[in-house]
């Protein structure tokens, strides 16, 4: 009894000290997870949130603006004058899927598949997400290039892919 009364004074100091355990660490997400979320904050054309679920190169990374909302800023107007066409096909996506991930080491590659409608017209489209692991977080691979235009036009083509006869959820 007296062991108990202890180990509850010592949390109740503790968590008045600011000093509480702080229990399990948040469960991670895997590369599944975080591949889903890139094509649904695409979808949303979120750009703030792609901040967040983005790898860039180190040299890419210098240049960025240290706030989210300026590198949303700064897509948009990469965007100029094709916001219709990126309206039309990242609103038009619907159906996105991530499948398994092959993982090696800090790197996964993910099958992903989508239907893009255009027009009333519906696409299937099959395609690879690559994640890298940083900081025991997942995000969207763009570190292969020190030319972040580049890098996110190659990722982006992969992920999406190439056209399919029917969709390939979950591959």
């Amino acid at each position: 009894m007296k062991r108990m009364v202890r180990l509850a004074l010592f949390i109740l100091l503790a968590a008045a000290a600011g000093m509480a355990p702080a229990g399990p660490p948040p469960v991670a997400k895997g590369p599944r997870e975080e591949g889903l979320a890139v094509f649904r904050i695409l979808q949303r054309q979120d750009w703030v949130a792609l901040y967040s679920v983005t790898a860039f190169s180190e040299r890419v990374v210098e240049d960025l603006p240290a706030n989210p909302k300026e590198f949303a800023l700064g897509v948009q107007r990469g965007i100029g004058g094709a916001k219709d066409i990126v309206d039309q096909m990242f609103g038009g996506m619907s159906d996105m899927a991530v499948g398994e991930a092959d993982i090696r080491g800090d790197y996964a590659t993910l099958p992903t598949s989508c239907i893009i409608t255009v027009q009333g017209k519906k696409h299937a489209f099959a395609g690879t997400a690559h994640m890298i692991r940083r900081q025991h977080t997942w995000k969207w691979d763009l570190t292969f290039s020190d030319n972040a235009e580049e890098a996110t036009a190659k990722a982006l083509t992969e992920m999406l892919g190439k056209p399919t006869a029917e969709p390939v959820p979950g591959k």
